[in-house]
């Protein structure tokens, strides 16, 4: 696996399929935890369909702040540099934030729940 790639499983599989984990665990009600149970009971007065709709707005969210974050990244390449085994990884792409969209993409690669999120 290159160096982009080793980013982008990082992007996709730490950064946003645990987010959307942590979702659907409220959703589902497994978390425990005391400052969880009021999460959990709120979303338990929602429809399935309200649940849907908040699953997509919840992927859309995640999925803009790691665009904007990677594309912060590679605007300020100069000052920041996200490095694996030391090469700079916003010099290896010639837009980091367009590396999590399409077919080809860190999502559609590494994410267990595709391009399209939850």
């Amino acid at each position: 696996m290159n160096n982009l790639d080793k980013l982008g499983k990082i992007i996709a599989q730490d950064l946003r399929d645990s987010s959307l984990e942590r979702y659907l665990a409220l959703e589902s009600g497994s978390l425990k935890s005391p400052s969880t149970q009021e999460l959990i009971k709120e979303l338990d007065g929602f429809s399935d369909e309200q649940k849907a709709v908040i699953r997509k707005v919840l992927t859309n969210c995640i999925d803009s702040g790691v665009h904007n974050l990677l594309f912060a990244i590679e605007e300020e390449k100069e000052d920041i540099a996200v490095l694996i085994d030391n090469e700079n990884v916003a010099e290896l792409s010639d837009g980091l934030n367009g590396e999590i969209y399409t077919e080809d993409g860190w999502f559609e690669k590494f994410s267990q729940y595709g391009e399209n999120g939850i």
